[in-house]
């Protein structure tokens, strides 16, 4: 008696912690939730973020190089051979808004030339004949405008943020449309001749930008832009190259170079109008960030 007493002891004790472990809810690990936190903050932080604006104006020095063809005539004038290369002060700005990746963007230029210059080889443009020494005049005016729309597809920092030697680097592609109005005119003695007309061509380029101190970052832009419409077609290469220095947080300075090559026509044969050629020089600007 006193084993079965024993046994049954046993089997009750036994029974008894089963049902104890069964009541208790089995926990999970307790990494999990720790885990789901650190991995949905960051994702919120992402995709919501505010926009910010950068605006630069700029005045820029281009010279200007390159054939101008006027309908009338089957001769294009050279702008190199009368010294019309003089570099000219030029309005130019451009003004981004960014928001993680995405930057739209927009700016322009206003180019205008009026001189008079002299040519030691003859010419002839829309029917005027240039004789070698002749006073020649001319008035150029091209204006452009283009919107964009760019994604960054590399942001890379070679240091810890904190680091006061950090390079970090930035790669962004962009596309959009680029507009020009041209406006020309020729006086010989008391005769003239003169056209204006307008393209608009879509664009695609890229951006690679590195802050290579704490308060300095170099920029280099380049893009090109096509449309033909039959006799009415358009080209270009634009680059841009510049320094940037940031004294204080929202406002800094940048100079450089920007480069733009064009080939505009319209028309063909005798009535064709046409530039081809580029503004090239140097520039300066001041950039205000908010």
């Amino acid at each position: 008696m006193a084993h079965a007493s024993g046994w049954w002891c046993c089997v009750v004790v036994v029974v008894a912690a089963g049902r104890v472990s069964a009541d208790q809810p089995e926990e999970p690990p307790s990494s999990e939730p720790a885990v789901m936190e650190q991995t949905d903050s960051p994702l919120v932080e992402k995709t919501i973020g505010e926009w910010t604006l950068q605006f630069e104006p700029a005045i820029w020095a281009p010279g200007l190089a390159g054939d101008v063809r006027l309908p009338g005539g089957t001769a294009s004038l050279d702008t190199g051979d009368f010294d019309f290369d003089d570099p000219q002060i030029t309005p130019f700005g451009e003004i981004h808004f960014r928001q993680n990746r995405l930057t739209i963007s927009a700016s322009g230029f206003g180019f205008s030339l009026d001189e008079t210059g002299v040519s030691g080889t003859p010419s002839a443009v829309d029917g005027l004949v240039i004789p070698a020494g002749t006073a020649t005049g001319i008035k150029f005016d091209l204006y452009s405008a283009q919107a964009t729309g760019a994604w960054r597809i590399v942001d890379y920092t070679l240091s810890p943020d904190d680091a006061p030697d950090s390079v970090r680097f930035a790669f962004d592609v962009y596309g959009g449309i680029r507009g020009y109005d041209l406006n020309t005119r020729f006086t010989v003695g008391g005769a003239g001749a003169q056209e204006s007309d307008g393209w608009v061509e879509p664009i695609i380029g890229a951006r690679f930008t590195m802050d290579i101190i704490d308060q300095f970052t170099l920029d280099l832009a380049l893009d090109g832009g096509w449309m033909p419409f039959g006799d009415h077609e358009s080209s270009s290469f634009d680059i841009t190259v510049g320094i940037q220095w940031r004294p204080v947080e929202h406002f800094g300075a940048q100079f450089g170079w920007r480069q733009i090559v064009l080939d505009l026509s319209d028309g063909d044969g005798a009535d064709e109008f046409s530039f081809d050629g580029s503004l090239a020089g140097i520039y300066g600007s001041i950039v205000i960030r908010f």
